[in-house]
């Protein structure tokens, strides 16, 4: 089975202050980065117009200094038109406006080997279209990340979670379309602890995944359906 690395981060509070009202700038989420740069550059931020989100579902620019896999990065990857690094802000700073983004996407080729994907791409494919749009997803309960966590992650890719075992005879008619579409209705997330927790699902033919499916599927915003199987 596939290793899960990913680091989740408390959410941190800065002395200084956070936009409360969706600013007409950008709307800048930090991750990865230490509380104070956050405080200094949060301020800079808010001096030229900007405002900065607590919630990914918010933001539209994602500052980082490389691709990481916390749950804001998961997130921010499918919902934000640009993951840039800390300099965007600082040459903002020395213009007086923000300026032009697209020179300081995070250039990070030893993680994006490692999880054999391509940030623009990714960013590209996740503006095309979701990656779960039109997906249900069950996640069991001992799955790593938590539950929490992976809903916010299946959300901001497009993806419905389920939170309840459906019914024999809707999980039937899942699967029937799924199979006259050519393309998967419903996801099943789960753990070798929970494996035993999945037999509804296995019996009307369903395959079942381990959090990776999801993890590396919206870094890459493709899905590798034969991969990541428990």
């Amino acid at each position: 089975m596939a290793l899960i690395i990913i680091v989740i981060q408390p959410c941190k509070r800065t002395s200084s202050p956070v936009n409360t009202e969706k600013p007409e700038g950008p709307r800048i989420l930090f991750t990865g980065i230490i509380p104070s740069d956050v405080s200094k550059l949060t301020e800079v931020i808010i001096n030229l117009g900007g405002g900065v989100v607590t919630s990914v579902k918010d933001c539209t620019h994602l500052v980082t200094r490389k691709i990481i896999r916390t749950v804001k990065f998961l997130c921010a990857i499918s919902v934000a038109k640009y993951v840039l690094t800390p300099e965007w802000i600082e040459k903002s700073q020395q213009s007086n406006t923000f300026v032009d983004p697209s020179e300081f996407t995070v250039k990070d080729s030893f993680s994006e080997d490692i999880y054999d994907m391509d940030l623009i791409t990714s960013l590209q494919r996740a503006t095309t279209r979701p990656l779960l749009q039109d997906i249900l997803v069950y996640v069991t309960q001992n799955v790593e990340p938590s539950p929490s966590s992976m809903k916010e992650i299946i959300q901001c890719a497009g993806g419905q979670v389920l939170t309840t075992v459906p019914s024999q005879q809707y999980l039937a008619e899942l699967k029937c379309k799924a199979v006259e579409q050519g393309s998967p209705i419903l996801l099943i997330i789960s753990c070798d602890k929970d494996y035993q927790l999945c037999s509804e699902f296995i019996r009307k033919g369903f395959d079942i995944h381990n959090a990776e499916l999801v993890l590396s599927g919206v870094l890459k915003q493709r899905l590798d359906l034969d991969l990541y199987k428990l």
